[in-house]
């Protein structure tokens, strides 16, 4: 193909990778000029690579892209690589299987820039339906949650995908020949990494689960064996009432009535300032004073103490 038709074909495929990128990266609307710049870059790259027929021509493109993504756009390496290897399996496998789908529409598909173009095109379309999807921030938002699980995924997926391009840059025969046992055996992979992450996710979701309940779980009986004492403790105050209730001398029933009401009033002792200040301080420093367990019986101790 002749060096312009190259430029336009990057130029679409790399367009097509942008667009997937900017549903990460909200810089590549901010810096439209950058994003151009970049588009354009890169495409002259690939006309000089492809010039010299470099095997390894695309590793030094997506080395490039990630470079100027971290340059122009401001953008942490680690988080730059992270997003790369999502857009990248993303992209890659569109336009794998566009090409097998196109392979079986018609006969000829040579490398020529007709069918290039198709392909392109075709990936550039269903990338900007994937963009219109939440599917990229879902896995974004995963990322940031289990950093580790996701990016390990990430990276086993794309070394292979991108192992099938090196194959297709250094032997394309072969690759048309077993382009359908290829694709099938990649698109397994990806669905069984696809698979463990889910197991992972769904493992370390219970584990939260049951840290949480651990953590709870002591304040909840305590809470609720302070319950079961106040509700003992006011029945034996209504058997008391009831019996003083009984008394057949209605002045006599209201005076001792009145006399255990005001018992009862005197042992509820007043808090002062003071000591309610001293209470709010000690419900504040639950996350200075981690290794105290702060449960409301600590509390009730404080206050009869008060």
């Amino acid at each position: 193909m002749k060096w312009y038709e190259i430029f336009v074909l990057s130029n679409i495929e790399i367009l097509a990778f942008l667009v997937l990128w900017s549903k990460l990266n909200p810089n590549f609307y901010k810096y439209k000029v950058r994003s151009l710049f970049t588009i354009a870059a890169l495409s002259g790259v690939s006309v000089i690579l492809d010039y010299y027929t470099i095997d390894i021509g695309f590793v030094i493109s997506f080395a490039l892209l990630c470079t100027m993504v971290t340059i122009l756009f401001q953008t942490r390496l680690e988080q730059t690589l992270l997003q790369f290897f999502i857009v990248l399996i993303f992209a890659l496998s569109v336009q794998m299987i566009v090409t097998y789908i196109l392979s079986i529409m018609q006969e000829d598909m040579s490398y020529s820039f007709s069918n290039g173009l198709k392909v392109n095109i075709a990936t550039f379309i269903i990338c900007v339906i994937i963009y219109r999807t939440s599917w990229l921030n879902r896995i974004q938002k995963l990322s940031l949650s289990y950093y580790r699980v996701i990016l390990t995924i990430i990276v086993n997926v794309a070394g292979v995908i991108v192992l099938f391009f090196y194959i297709w840059q250094v032997d394309k025969a072969f690759i048309w020949n077993h382009y359908a046992v290829l694709l099938t055996m990649i698109l397994i992979w990806e669905g069984l990494n696809i698979y463990f992450i889910y197991q992972m996710i769904k493992m370390r979701q219970q584990e939260k689960i049951i840290q949480v309940h651990e953590k709870y779980t002591p304040f909840l009986e305590n809470l609720v064996h302070e319950v079961r004492q106040r509700q003992h403790e006011f029945k034996n105050h209504l058997n008391v009432l009831y019996g003083l209730a009984e008394m057949q001398d209605d002045y006599e029933a209201k005076q001792e009535i009145k006399n255990y009401l005001q018992t009862l009033i005197d042992k509820i002792k007043p808090v002062d300032k003071l000591k309610r200040k001293k209470l709010l301080f000690m419900w504040n420093s639950k996350e200075k004073y981690p290794n105290i367990r702060w449960t409301s019986m600590n509390l009730l101790n404080y206050w009869e103490t008060c």
